[in-house]
C-alpha cells in the first residue's frame, strides 16, 4: 500500500508540473491567436480565419478549464488515496490538450506555407517552447498504466 501511495504521489507530482506548464502554454497560445486574429482576418480566407477562432475557443473554453482542474486535483494529491484511474484520465486529457497545441501550430505552419511564408518569430518561439515541454514524462505514465 505504501509503495502504491508513493507511486501515485510521484505520478501526481509529474502531472502537476506538466499541467502547470501546459496551462500557461495554452494561455499564451490563445493570446497569440487573438493577437493575430485581426491581421489574419484581413489576409486569411474566411474559412481559415473561422478555423483559427474555433481552435482558440477550444483552448479557452475546453482545454483551459480541464487543465486547471487537473492542476487543482494534483496539487492536493497528498490528501486523497491512490486512484490510478484518476491518473489515467488526467494523463489522457493532458496528452489530448498537448496534441491540440501541436495541431494549432501545424495548422498555422500550413496556412503560412501556402502563402510562401514561414512562421513568424512569435509562432516560432511558441513552437520551441512546446517542443521543450516534457511530454515524454506524461507518455511514460500512460505506458505504465496501460
Amino acid at each position: 500500500m505504501a509503495k502504491n501511495n508513493e507511486k501515485f504521489q510521484e505520478m501526481e507530482s509529474t502531472i502537476y508540473n506538466f499541467a502547470k506548464d501546459l496551462f500557461f502554454k495554452n494561455e499564451a497560445m490563445a493570446d497569440l491567436v487573438s493577437l493575430n486574429a485581426q491581421k489574419d482576418l484581413l489576409t486569411l480566407k474566411e474559412e481559415q480565419a473561422q478555423k483559427m477562432q474555433e481552435i482558440r475557443a477550444t483552448l479557452i473554453d475546453f482545454c483551459q478549464p480541464q487543465v486547471k482542474a487537473i492542476i487543482e486535483v494534483s496539487k492536493n494529491a497528498k490528501d486523497i488515496k491512490p486512484d490510478f484511474q484518476l491518473v489515467k484520465n488526467q494523463v489522457h486529457q493532458l496528452l489530448q490538450n498537448y496534441d491540440n497545441l501541436i495541431k494549432l501550430i501545424s495548422y498555422v505552419k500550413e496556412v503560412r506555407a501556402k502563402k510562401g511564408h514561414s512562421l513568424t518569430h512569435q509562432w516560432q518561439e511558441m513552437t520551441n517552447r512546446i517542443d521543450q515541454m516534457n511530454i515524454d514524462s506524461i507518455k511514460q505514465i500512460n505506458l505504465e498504466l496501460n
